[in-house]
């Protein structure tokens, strides 16, 4: 009982954290300073609070490099465009969107022979774009005329830099296999941070006094629930039960996004878009049926570096 307590906290709070951010955006915080707040300072207390730097001297200068360009590719460089289209898309879109990660790294791994074609994987992948297309047709419905251009070029984004993130995974995993999981995400964090916040002094205007108290709500929960106490539970599931049923929070947490954006936000979920959510979500879930049946360390290694 205490074990699906924890799950569905855990599955609760990262399909919570895209509500969150349009709040935080639509309370005047730029989205650089927004993302790069949120990722340092939850970096640090990873680091710090949960014990992540205990193994800080154990790792060479190699290993602390790669997770640090790691950090720019896999945090920074992905959340400047995740938050940034969030400015113009639906909370639920991007939360999909955003979990598309396992189709371009499944791709990726065909093309490059590091993984065999087989016949689920080719489905997985077909019914991942095909879905990605009725969530962006549906979405354009939804989107006003001014706004349409600026909406359109976020789904791209996201999605280009999804792509990008399938070929630094590849590189950081190499790396960073043997560093503990909570020292290289605190590290990842901070420096994706660092960068988000570099991004923001040099094209943002950052006047705190201008932002709603909400924004700064949005934050600290951001920070203290979406990524220590959400963190903390899915490390401590990992513990007590295995490297597998913990990461099925990608299945359900991006239902939860849609569900509540709709209930608080008031976003309007076509068919269009709920047809794509249900096809990119059982996509998502073919691509990692290897990772469910019993080879779970890819499945655990690509869920763990999160698209929150």
């Amino acid at each position: 009982m205490k074990m699906m307590i924890a799950y569905m906290t855990m599955c609760l709070i990262f399909g919570t954290t895209f509500l969150t951010i349009k709040i935080g955006l639509e309370g005047g915080m730029p989205p650089f300073f927004f993302a790069g707040s949120r990722f340092f300072l939850a970096g640090v207390m990873m680091l710090f609070l949960l014990r992540g730097a205990k193994t800080l001297k154990q790792l060479t200068r190699q290993q602390v490099k790669e997770i640090a360009l790691g950090g720019v590719g896999l945090t920074g460089i992905q959340f400047a465009a995740v938050y940034w289209a969030a400015q113009y898309l639906p909370s639920g879109t991007v939360a999909i969107l955003a979990g598309t990660s396992p189709i371009f790294t499944s791709l990726l791994a065909m093309w490059t022979g590091q993984q065999k074609r087989s016949l689920h994987l080719m489905i997985g992948i077909v019914l991942g774009f095909f879905g990605t297309y009725l969530i962006a047709t549906g979405t354009s419905h939804e989107t006003s005329t001014g706004e349409q251009e600026l909406a359109d070029l976020g789904i791209g984004l996201i999605l280009f830099v999804k792509f990008l993130y399938a070929f630094a995974l590849t590189r950081f995993q190499k790396h960073t296999r043997s560093v503990p999981t909570m020292t290289s995400n605190g590290l990842q964090m901070t420096a994706g941070g660092f960068f988000l916040l570099l991004l923001s002094l040099c094209f943002e205007q950052v006047t705190p006094s201008a932002y709603s108290p909400a924004a700064f709500g949005a934050l600290i929960y951001l920070i203290v629930i979406g990524s220590v106490v959400g963190y903390s539970i899915f490390y401590w599931l990992l513990r007590v039960t295995n490297t597998v049923f913990p990461t099925t929070w990608t299945f359900v947490s991006p239902v939860i996004a849609m569900c509540v954006g709709a209930l608080y936000m008031n976003e309007k979920i076509t068919f269009a878009m709920g047809l794509g959510a249900v096809t990119v979500i059982s996509s998502v879930v073919l691509l990692n049926r290897e990772g469910l049946g019993g080879n779970s360390k890819r499945l655990q290694t690509d869920t763990i570096k999160g698209d929150r």
